[in-house]
């Protein structure tokens, strides 16, 4: 990753860290899969994958693809160039303003909800 890219990867990384969002930066190397964006992040409960680039930079067709199949599969995924970061950060923001439904279900401070819990609870909502 050239430098302007890596030092904005940390700037989006930083943004993250401070919103309190959950990210991990993804290793491309000969034994994983190719053309996964570069950083993951779980915003509010969002899924959201982020393909850094630097402002000359150009997305693959394998990144393209992998970019349409996260959507479709309900996940948020961006190419996010610098001259975005704006935009960017808002959508964030916007994420984290929103209402998740497993948020009210208040995580206690000392133990967690089973996932047998969580799934109770979801298909109590889906019948209301």
């Amino acid at each position: 990753m050239p430098g302007s890219e890596k030092q904005f990867e940390n700037k989006i990384k930083q943004f993250l860290g401070r919103k309190g969002c959950w990210y991990v930066k993804y290793f491309a190397n000969s034994f994983t899969k190719s053309g996964i964006p570069d950083l993951i992040a779980c915003v509010n409960g969002y899924f959201v994958a982020i393909e850094v680039k630097a402002s000359s930079g150009k997305p693959s067709k394998l990144q393209l693809y992998n970019r349409e199949t996260i959507r479709k599969a309900g996940g948020i995924s961006v190419i996010l160039y610098p001259e975005n970061f704006e935009d960017f950060k808002d959508l964030v923001n916007n994420l984290l303003e929103l209402d998740q439904n497993y948020n009210e279900w208040k995580i206690a401070q000392t133990g967690e909800y089973t996932f047998l819990q969580l799934l109770l609870q979801l298909k109590t909502r889906k019948k209301q």
